[in-house]
Parts: structure tokens; sequence; C-alpha cells
């Protein structure tokens, strides 16, 4: 399907003025921009890019390039070559985006100090948490199951379905389904039957 070109601010002023509104339903809104209520992320896909929508940077490249017509003989050489051309970019050249200015003459270091603020996912009563590990796998009473690599680090939670399937979930983002024969034991024994409840290797469900 064709690429749609968004700006980010407005699709944030379309989502604030909607919100903002009497009776506004904030989780039917989150639904319909495809934001999650959770995290507040929302993917948002723009027209292919080409080299001149960042021509500071392809400018750089051009720049280094011309570096490597006439290199250094040595390594260190090279790295001379390369820190005076930071100093003529950041303290010498004039810069168009600038107004003629090189950026030392208009970069002030920032005076406050702030924090990166880390959300915990907090999931319901009854659901299970685990801790991802390095390589992207969580581990229960002995069995590990592949989640993914880039939940490393990250808290998930584990909803039981029925059998050995358990619904795998970070924050409100729903991972999809999973089998765990150890936490067989810690689902509801109504839901579970005996025969359901035999030890079988754990495996990621298709």
């Amino acid at each position: 399907m064709p690429w749609r070109e968004q700006r980010v601010m407005g699709e944030k002023l379309k989502f604030v003025e909607a919100a903002i509104l009497p009776g506004a339903n904030v989780s039917a809104l989150c639904a319909e921009h495809g934001i999650s209520r959770q995290t507040g992320v929302r993917l948002i896909r723009s027209r292919v890019g080409c080299p001149q929508d960042n021509g500071g940077h392809e400018r750089m490249h051009r720049d280094m390039r011309e570096l490597q017509l006439n290199p250094a003989r040595t390594r260190r050489g090279q790295q001379r070559a390369c820190d005076r051309w930071v100093v003529d970019f950041n303290e010498v050249r004039p810069h168009d985006a600038l107004g003629g200015k090189a950026p030392a003459e208009v970069y002030r270091a920032s005076t406050s100090a702030t924090k990166p603020t880390v959300r915990l996912p907090a999931y319901p009563p009854g659901w299970i948490t685990r801790r991802v590990h390095r390589g992207g796998r969580i581990c229960v009473d002995g069995d590990t199951v592949l989640v993914g690599n880039s939940l490393a680090g990250q808290l998930i939670g584990l909803k039981y379905e029925n059998g050995l399937r358990w619904r795998a979930h970070f924050f409100d983002v729903d991972l999809g389904l999973i089998e765990i024969a150890s936490l067989a034991e810690s689902a509801p024994l109504s839901d579970v039957s005996t025969a359901e409840r035999a030890p079988v290797s754990a495996a990621v469900s298709a």
C-alpha cells in the first residue's frame, strides 16, 4: 500500500483536541489513533526517504570522503586530520542553517539535569511475571522459552489461557501464546485436567 505522509505535531494536535472534548473516551481514542494506552507509542509511517531529507548528514559524509582523497600515511596522522576537520566544522566554518554562524557560536550547554523516567509495567493479580534474560528468553522452573531479544531486561506478564497455554504481555501489548509445562501447576485446578498437567517440554506456540 502507498505510504501516507504525516506530520507528528499535526497528529498530536488531532489527538489532544479530541481528548479534551467533554465525554471523550481516551481508551477509544488510543485505539482509533493506533496508540498504546500504556506506552504512549504510535508507529507513524511516512513516505520513502531520500538523501535531500537529511542534507546536513549527507554533507558530513561528503566532507569525510574528501579526507580519504589524500589520506595520511599512518592512523595517527589520519586521526589528526579528522580532529582538524571537527574543529573547522564546529568553530570555523559558517553554516547556512545557523544564519552564517559556526555551531560553537550558538551552542549553549543545558543547565538542567534531567533523568529519564523509567516506567515499570503493572499486571493484574493472578498473572505471573518474569524478567526476560539476555538472549530474549524467560525461565520458569527450569523451562526456558524464547520471547524475543528486543525484550531483554524487561518484565513481562503471563496470563493463563488453558491447558499448557499462557498468553504473554508487555504492558498492554499482546506478545502471543506460549506453552510452559511447569506453569500448569500454577493454573486454576478447575481449568487444568490431569492429562493436561502431564510434564512436557516448553515450546512456543505457532
